[in-house]
């Protein structure tokens, strides 16, 4: 019988025959093995997707505590630096602004005038005297002009301040177009008021 397979197996077709089988067999065996890494990463793959899937619904199902959680840390007051929380006053609660009382402005000094008469009419200038001083306003002096033929009243601004000659020409209204700026500063007055010829339109006379 052991001569007759040797014999068997000499033969061609025998012989391609076997050969084929044995090589369906090894095919076999090779993928085997290449199935098993598939299968175990098909595996790994399920239970990822798995883990996903359960690490989304618990945030789904807990999002306004994760929100809460996340936002905390933004909510919390940060504690006033010892500069900023300082105040001026020491015990004070709250820091009130020190009030500084105005000064009180000091009594203004009066205008201070003289009255010359310019028109040589006998005691004028006594009444415009009694007159200015009424209207609180200093007549430190009075007389006459160095000539009697002036025909219209006029007021010269000694100092440079026209704001004050111009009070005095609206007290005697006078029209402002009078005044003329001559400083002396030997005078030591505010202004001086000349007496012409039209001395009765002036206010002492009305």
């Amino acid at each position: 019988m052991a001569k007759r397979t040797r014999k068997n197996l000499s033969d061609p077709k025998i012989r391609r025959l076997v050969r084929a089988e044995f090589t369906k067999k090894s095919m076999n065996n090779q993928q085997l093995p290449a199935d098993q890494p598939s299968l175990g990463k098909a595996i790994g793959v399920f239970f990822l997707v798995l883990l996903l899937g359960g690490a989304l619904s618990y945030g789904y199902l807990n999002w306004e505590t994760l929100k809460t959680f996340l936002d905390r840390p933004a909510q919390q007051e940060v504690p006033p630096t010892p500069a900023q929380s300082s105040n001026p006053g020491e015990g004070s609660p709250e820091s009130t602004p020190e009030v500084i009382p105005a000064e009180e402005p000091g009594e203004a000094r009066r205008i201070q005038v003289e009255v010359l008469n310019g028109c040589g009419v006998s005691g004028i200038a006594d009444r415009f005297t009694r007159y200015l001083r009424d209207q609180n306003i200093d007549v430190v002096s009075k007389g006459n002009y160095i000539t009697f033929d002036l025909r219209q009243s006029r007021i010269l601004d000694r100092v440079g301040n026209y704001d004050r000659a111009l009070e005095v020409a609206t007290v005697l209204k006078l029209p402002r177009e009078r005044i003329e700026v001559k400083k002396d500063d030997n005078l030591q007055l505010d202004a001086t008021i000349i007496l012409g010829a039209d001395y009765k339109q002036l206010a002492p006379f009305k």
